[in-house]
Formats: structure tokens, C-alpha cells, sequence
């Protein structure tokens, strides 16, 4: 992680022939590279997890500064944990919330969890008064954003070449060069297709297995 914005914005321009002119818009390119990069290969340099606590029936919890689940870096919650009973919740969907598991009157400890806008829900059984239980929610984390030359990138440097190539390809678009793009795609799709992933990692164990269901590009439904 020390590799500067300065470095990578240069790159970048001489993959584009020199452009640059088009400073602010690389920089933008490589931050977005950065995060789609981090989020699609669950890059562990990008995780992070806080807590909150359940009270009685209350099934949402909100996410920000001063809210419920108390971060304002989540991007995209993939586990919840309950450290109270040491067990793990299960991803579902809000559709399966809404078809049936959001009665105030079905109280006990949850079992399942789905993200809906800012919110995280809570179902399966709402949280009941008897037990304050701690949660554990782990997720992808928005990535300081790159600006000053001397900026570092975020992740390890590994992950360089294919962030630039992706950031080159979105730059090629944005110049409607769509030929160059799909190239320099395909390039970072082969860059990072034999790579080590934590995901592939964490499904090659016996009892592994990382399967995030929702981001906040949607609206908590499974893609």
C-alpha cells in the first residue's frame, strides 16, 4: 500500500496516448476502479466490521453516523454474527421479509438478516426484550478516495495493474473508444482470473464459503 496517485494517474494517461489533459477524470476512474475491484474480488484489505445491539422488537436498524449500526463506511454488509449466542445469521432477501417474517408478535432471537435501502433487517424472529444481543456486522468498506498526488492506493500492491486496467477501460468508454475498452477489459478479466482471491480462498476450506447478497445499489434483493 504504497503506491501514489501520482504513479497510477501517469500510467494510466500513456495507456489513453498521453491524455494528460483528462487528469480529473482518471483520478475519478481509478477511485471507482478501486471499489468496484475491492467489492467484486472481496479483497480482504477492504473489510472491516463494528457492532450494534438489538432492543425489543424492533426488526430495522439503521446504518450511519449516530444511527443504529453506528459506520459510515459500509458499502456492502456480507455477515452478521451474533456475538451474544455465537452463532451466525443467514443472508436472505427482503422479499422473504416482506412475505411474511415482519410480525412484531413472533419474538425471539433472529436468525436471518437482509439489507433494504440504509437499514438492515432483522427476521426470522423479531428481537425480543428479554435479551440485549450483540451483532457483529462484517462488510466491504468504502475506500478513502484518492485526490492529492501523494495519495496511497488502498489495497496491497497486487492489485495495481488490474485496478488501472479497469480504470483505463472506463476512460476508453467515456473517449467512445469501444474497441480499446473491450480490449483493456478483457486484459484486466484475464489479470485477475488466475489470481488468488480471499473468496476462492475462503470456499476452498471445508466449511467455507462468502456469499454477500446485497450492496448499495440495490435495494436489498438478490442479484
Amino acid at each position: 500500500m504504497s503506491e501514489t496517485l501520482i504513479n497510477m494517474r501517469t500510467r494510466v494517461a500513456s495507456k489513453l496516448g498521453g491524455k494528460s489533459s483528462h487528469k480529473t477524470e482518471i483520478i475519478n476512474a481509478l477511485n471507482e476502479a478501486s471499489q468496484q475491484v475491492a467489492w467484486q474480488l472481496k479483497i480482504h484489505e477492504a473489510w472491516s466490521d463494528t457492532t450494534f445491539t438489538t432492543t425489543d422488537e424492533d426488526y430495522d436498524y439503521d446504518i450511519g453516523d449516530g444511527d443504529d449500526i453506528a459506520a459510515t463506511d459500509i458499502y456492502a454488509p456480507f455477515w452478521i454474527r451474533n456475538e451474544t449466542d455465537e452463532c451466525r445469521l443467514t443472508a436472505g432477501t427482503f422479499d422473504e421479509f416482506l412475505r411474511g417474517y415482519n410480525s412484531d408478535s413472533d419474538t425471539g432471537k433472529p436468525s436471518k438478516w437482509c439489507r433494504y435501502k440504509n437499514q438492515v433487517i432483522l427476521y426470522n424472529q423479531i428481537p425480543d426484550g428479554g435479551t440485549t444481543r450483540t451483532l457483529r456486522i462484517y462488510y466491504i468498506k468504502l475506500l478513502t478516495k484518492m485526490a492529492a498526488d501523494t495519495s496511497t492506493f488502498q489495497l496491497n500492491d497486487e492489485w495495481i495493474r488490474p485496478v488501472e486496467e479497469f480504470a483505463t477501460s472506463l476512460m476508453l468508454k467515456d473517449l467512445r473508444d469501444f474497441d480499446a475498452a473491450s480490449a483493456t477489459l478483457q486484459a484486466y478479466n484475464e489479470l485477475i482470473r488466475g489470481r488468488e482471491t480471499p473468496r476462492m480462498i475462503d470456499d476452498s476450506a471445508p466449511s467455507g464459503g462468502i456469499k454477500p447478497i446485497s450492496n448499495t445499489m440495490n435495494d436489498g434483493f438478490v442479484n
